[in-house]
This record gives C-alpha cells, structure tokens and sequence, in this order.
C-alpha cells in the first residue's frame, strides 16, 4: 500500500482532543538480555600432531564456507559439541583418543 494511500484508509483529520504523549526511551538492550563479560582464562595442553592438524582442517572447512575462525574458537566449538553428546557416547570417544602423557613432546 501506498503511502498516499494510508490517508483514505486511515483519514487525514486529527481529532480536536488529541495530546501528543511524551515516548519513554526504551534501554537499548532490556537488562535480562545484556551479556556480562567473562573473564578469559589461559592454558596450555598436550596433544598429538595429528590432532592438531585436524583443528587446521577444521579452519580450512569454515573458512571454505565463509566463516574466518582461529584454533580457540574450533576447541571452544569442539566441546559445546562434546556437551550435547549421550554420555555413553562420550565416553566411547574419549576411549578411541591416544594416550598422551601430560607436557610431553
């Protein structure tokens, strides 16, 4: 519909007792909404070379779909996946992992 034509459905009279009524500003983002900010923590781990290779195709996959990432964001991605696993299910892929001893090479 046409702006113009708003007018013959709506009317173009203003009614003789009609007040503008001050508009409350709305919060830009209702407060159940606002995120905190977390605080990032750092760490280091083991891991075969082989395992780390697959966090670069991983890269390379979303990156191939237009989504630039890095390895933080793959590990972070990784265990939200891990979560949404059946137990027995996470435990059978936790058994497949090599064995790595701690702060080795």
């Amino acid at each position: 519909m046409a702006f113009d034509d708003l007018f013959s459905v709506v009317g173009n009279t203003v009614p003789a007792n009609a007040v503008a009524k001050p508009v409350k500003k709305a919060s830009p983002v209702p407060s159940a909404i606002r995120l905190v900010a977390q605080h990032v923590t750092r760490d280091t781990f083991s891991m075969p070379s082989s395992d780390y290779g697959l966090i670069e195709q991983l890269r390379v996959r979303a990156a191939l779909e237009g989504r630039n990432t890095n390895k933080s964001e793959v590990i972070r991605a990784g265990l939200r996946g891990l979560l949404a696993l059946e137990p027995a299910d996470l435990v059978a892929i936790l058994n497949r992992l090599e064995k790595v001893k701690p702060g080795r090479k």
